[in-house]
């Protein structure tokens, strides 16, 4: 049940989860703010464009193809058994057309298709060289619920064959009878390492075996089944749906929760942060956040005390639960006399190439409502209340002018050159006041989950992902005039 201090209400709220074991965070100590990046291409734009497209040749006797989507080149020289990075769409209809990479003419393939915000489709080109066909098949996102495993599905291009089937060497079949063009069903699997075969339905003949195939927790695997005769082959692509947040962010293990905190309060000095009655953070000061740490997953008991004071006399005492894999960010918000905890779940799931995600937080208390816009732009977000997060947008990674506006007063901050980067998560915090002049944004980021490339099963390696540690960076904001 929340505690005393705890707001509730509005979007991104945590969820509660399973209870499991206690434990201290270690390590989490106030970070000084860090200078943001300045690389980025300043026409780039805020389009909203959380969709994403991959494209596979599996057209045996077709040489590399360009692919043009809504007139404009997308992706260059695919050449066979291979597949485009996530190409970032906005939601709506779009037409794909596959050419020539050689001598680029009349379309090979096409279709026109729809997809909605927040979908990811996988199009397969298949079939014969005078036959040359585009498949779609919507990836699941949807998160995995079960720790330590992994979602596949099997996808039959082999042109001319008859149903398939994946089993583990010797042993269970995964998937059985895939119709050529046609996917299976997703099903979930432990991870560890298999020994899996590519069989033929019908009598079991192994056309591939693709040995020690590693299956990690968290990530959705299309199976897809391309060539023919001696040329068959496995090709894998692992889309992150659950990456664990100690993964992503190189901290504890797969069944811990990760954690930072944010002091947002205008009016109230340094604060020390206790977890389960063990102080974790102290001196932490208005406009600094500490680093993502990890902490056992399970029910939490959070306070916050005057740099120095003793617990019981907490101004903030909230028991909240933590899922495992999950990030969390603990923001204690409102002036001193009515301090709360604002308790929201970070979403670090992957992104395009050339996207970032975002969200405001309004913690300036004499805020009642506001609008976050892009000057000559489009408005990001409406109607933010005083302590309400917003759910998340995916934007074009950039360089963009954000304006703050409050209900029936207009403009209230400029933040000009706000430089959005490709892969990064950002919570953007109205922090202090407008009345006495301290009011600005504070630019709160974390690195989102990589997305994973095309491997073919048979000589798969593990993908190395690279992280680097959150960071809290005062934007360059100005009063409107």
């Amino acid at each position: 049940m929340p505690g005393r201090g705890m707001m509730r209400g509005g979007t991104g709220r945590a969820t509660v989860a399973r209870l499991l074991c206690l434990s201290l965070i270690l390590g989490i100590w106030p970070t000084p703010p860090l200078a943001a990046a300045q690389t980025a291409d300043p026409a780039a734009g805020a389009t909203l464009a959380d969709a994403a497209i991959r494209v596979v040749h599996a057209a045996t006797d077709t040489p590399a193809v360009d692919l043009i989507v809504d007139g404009r080149p997308a992706a260059t020289a695919i050449t066979f058994g291979s597949a485009t990075e996530q190409l970032a769409l906005a939601g709506g209809e779009h037409q794909i057309r596959v050419v020539a990479a050689a001598a680029p003419g009349a379309a090979l393939a096409d279709a026109t298709f729809e997809v909605e915000g927040g979908q990811a489709v996988l199009f397969v080109l298949g079939g014969r060289a005078n036959d040359l066909q585009l498949h779609a098949y919507p990836v699941n996102l949807d998160a995995i619920e079960t720790p330590r495993q992994a979602r596949i599905r099997l996808i039959h291009a082999l042109p001319g064959a008859d149903p398939v089937a994946l089993a583990v060497a010797g042993g269970e079949t995964l998937i059985e009878s895939v119709a050529y063009a046609t996917a299976s069903d997703a099903t979930e699997l432990d991870t560890g390492r298999y020994d899996l075969e590519l069989r033929q339905s019908a009598d079991e003949t192994v056309l591939i075996a693709a040995p020690a195939t590693e299956i990690a927790a968290g990530q959705v695997y299309d199976l897809i089944a391309l060539g023919r005769g001696a040329r068959i082959q496995l090709l894998s692509l692992v889309t992150s749906v659950s990456t664990p947040c100690g993964q992503t962010l190189r901290i504890g293990d797969a069944g811990q929760s990760c954690l930072r905190f944010v002091h947002t309060s205008p009016d109230a000095g340094a604060v020390d942060l206790y977890l389960d009655g063990d102080p974790v953070v102290r001196g932490l000061t208005f406009g600094i956040i500490t680093n993502f740490a990890a902490t056992a997953a399970g029910e939490h008991q959070i306070q916050v005390v005057a740099a120095g004071g003793a617990v019981d006399a907490a101004v903030i005492d909230e028991t909240a639960t933590f899922a495992a894999g999950q990030a969390y960010q603990f923001a204690a918000v409102g002036l001193l006399a009515g301090m709360a905890a604002r308790i929201n779940e970070v979403n670090l799931t992957p992104l395009p190439a050339n996207q970032a995600r975002l969200r405001v937080i309004n913690a300036a208390p004499d805020l009642p409502g506001i609008d976050i816009a892009v000057a000559d732009g489009p408005t990001l977000f409406v109607d933010v209340a005083y302590g309400e997060a917003t759910d998340y947008a995916v934007v074009d990674a950039g360089t963009i002018d954000l304006h703050v506006l409050v209900e029936g007063a207009g403009r209230a901050l400029e933040a000009p050159g706000t430089t959005l980067r490709s892969g990064v998560v950002y919570d953007i915090f109205t922090i202090g006041q407008q009345s006495d002049g301290s009011l600005t944004l504070l630019l709160v980021t974390a690195t989102a989950t990589p997305r994973q490339g095309a491997t073919t099963l048979v000589s798969a390696t593990p993908v190395a992902i690279a992280a680097t540690p959150a960071a809290a960076t005062p934007m360059t904001a100005t009063p409107a005039p």
